[in-house]
């Protein structure tokens, strides 16, 4: 998490702004509580962005997605106004690294997480797909690891695969190296789509290595049975990929972990950046008492030396990171 800065918003909504999350082309998320103490990030569409009808038509889809998808393997979208001048929603926190920032910190995942995500995420996606719903997104910085499980963010470029589960013919909507080969082509995307790119996922998460387009994955020394999955996932034809169900019971068979999926350096990392959170909190509630918008506080920065405090003591660890290289994330809401 990084200080505001002077042109920052102080209030969006109801909720009282206190750090940065994530920036991109496409807006910038914010860390912020409400009255009840309630941590939000809250996503908020740039003031370019927001002069496009057509933007703001596909943020407007993606805070419908991830309401209606909304269970113990996603992040609850809990407020929104997309009709607002600079359209926002607002997700629960999730004090935890993305599965991408976890690899890199802490390296691959040992065998019984791998399998925990492996069964969460399949569980997830089957739900997602249940819904009438396609991500088109499953990668490393999607997915924040909570200390309850795998949580699936950004559903900016969602599609409702029941309707119109196409993308436009040429685009490549998706991000490089977890696209699967029919969203390289522009072809129709379906449920098989997501699975290709969770294989692929399952792979980074093993390995600590990327997938890179045109380079076949180096299977060998992987559990056999995640082996086989990564491998059934990367069929070059949807029709005979596993779907979400069958990978959902082909992992679940292999799981053995209790509620303690995470190795201990990643869960020491969550209690640290939840502890630092409460102790942020109670700072700016000693410095500044929350107020209800329009009372009279104008939105007013933290004073004194409050952020160089908090920021510098909590280091490294406010590192859950949000993509909004691709349109639109939640999540952290990435």
């Amino acid at each position: 998490m990084r200080e505001l800065r002077a042109d920052d918003p102080r209030r969006i909504g109801r909720y009282r702004v206190i750090g940065r999350l994530g920036a991109g082309g496409m807006g910038e998320v914010f860390l912020a509580r409400s009255r009840s103490g309630r941590s939000v990030a809250v996503k908020v569409v740039s003031r370019a962005e927001a002069a496009d009808p057509g933007f703001r038509a596909r943020f407007a889809r993606e805070v419908r997605a991830a309401r209606q998808v909304a269970g113990p393997g996603t992040v609850p979208v809990v407020d929104a106004d997309p009709d607002a001048e600079l359209p926002w929603y607002a997700s629960d926190y999730i004090p935890g690294p993305s599965l991408a920032a976890a690899v890199d910190e802490h390296g691959p995942l040992p065998m019984s997480s791998v399998w925990r995500l492996a069964a969460d995420l399949a569980g997830t996606l089957e739900e997602i797909h249940q819904q009438g719903l396609v991500h088109r997104d499953i990668k490393p910085p999607n997915l924040l690891l909570s200390a309850s499980g795998p949580r699936l963010i950004d559903f900016g470029i969602a599609r409702a695969s029941a309707t119109q589960g196409l993308t436009v013919t040429g685009a490549r909507l998706g991000t490089v190296g977890y696209m699967s080969p029919e969203q390289w082509a522009g072809q129709r995307v379906t449920p098989a789509s997501d699975l290709y790119s969770y294989g692929l996922l399952l792979y980074f998460a093993a390995t600590g290595q990327d997938p890179r387009p045109g380079v076949a994955l180096r299977l060998e020394g992987l559990h056999p049975e995640l082996a086989r999955l990564i491998s059934a996932c990367q069929a070059e034809r949807p029709e005979d990929r596993p779907g979400a169900a069958e990978a959902h019971a082909w992992a679940r068979r292999l799981d053995t972990t209790a509620d303690s999926w995470l190795p201990d350096s990643v869960l020491t990392a969550i209690a640290r950046t939840s502890e630092r959170l409460l102790n942020l909190a109670a700072e700016l509630d000693e410095e500044e008492p929350f107020t209800e918008p329009g009372s009279g506080d104008g939105g007013r920065r933290p004073r004194g030396g409050l952020w160089s405090r908090t920021t510098r003591a909590a280091g490294g660890w406010w590192r859950t990171p949000t993509s909004l290289d691709t349109p639109l994330p939640p999540g952290a809401p990435g």
